[in-house]
């Protein structure tokens, strides 16, 4: 009895087909990913954008906060000045 190894040289179209299926499905699975990333991409960068012009809509608030409570002190200081008599 013979034991030497051999390798059958007939391939099944099944498997062929199998492994052309698997590529095709890897290939799409590729590019609806690529898909997504992109997608994701240009969410972020709206994103980026809104969130520096929130950025600078506080800053302006900020600046008009001091504002205010300069004048609130300076009306403050003159409404004491008046109780108390003097000028």
């Amino acid at each position: 009895m013979s034991t030497e190894f051999t390798l059958n040289k007939n391939i099944p179209i099944v498997f062929i087909l199998a492994l052309t299926l698997q590529f095709i499905y890897f290939v799409n699975f590729i590019s609806s990913l690529d898909a997504r990333l992109h997608n994701s991409e240009k969410q972020i960068i709206k994103q980026e954008a809104r969130l520096s012009s929130i950025e600078e809509n506080v800053q302006g608030q900020q600046v008009s906060l001091a504002g205010i409570d300069a004048n609130i002190k300076h009306i403050r200081d003159t409404v004491d000045r008046l109780i108390n008599g003097t000028k």
